[in-house]
């Protein structure tokens, strides 16, 4: 970020978005801007990757410098970022973020 340089954060964080950990994470607490959290951009009613005790629960995460903001703005909104099933591969679901990148 110092740099200016594109960053993507990716995985089981195991702490949900308000946390004082995502938040740091985030840019909240620093001088950096604040990151996208990617997973605003999916119904409320699906924006879980696990589940425990019947709670459903976002424990994975993947941000973006804001310098990606358009990259990910440009993708169908039902298509930016995305959380599925993995059938038996993780007690986890899984998360695609799309950006759609320029050639340079």
């Amino acid at each position: 970020l110092e740099k200016g340089q594109n960053v993507i954060l990716t995985g089981d964080f195991n702490d949900t978005p308000n946390t004082p950990v995502l938040q740091e994470l985030r840019g909240k607490l620093d001088k950096w801007a604040e990151s996208i959290q990617t997973a605003e951009n999916i119904p409320l009613s699906n924006r879980y990757t696990y589940v425990y005790q019947s709670q459903k629960q976002l424990l994975d995460h993947i941000p973006l410098s804001s310098s990606l903001q358009d990259e990910f703005l440009s993708v169908p909104v039902e298509r930016r970022c995305q959380i599925f099933d993995t059938k038996n591969l993780s007690d986890h679901k899984g998360m695609i973020v799309r950006l759609k990148l320029n050639d340079f």
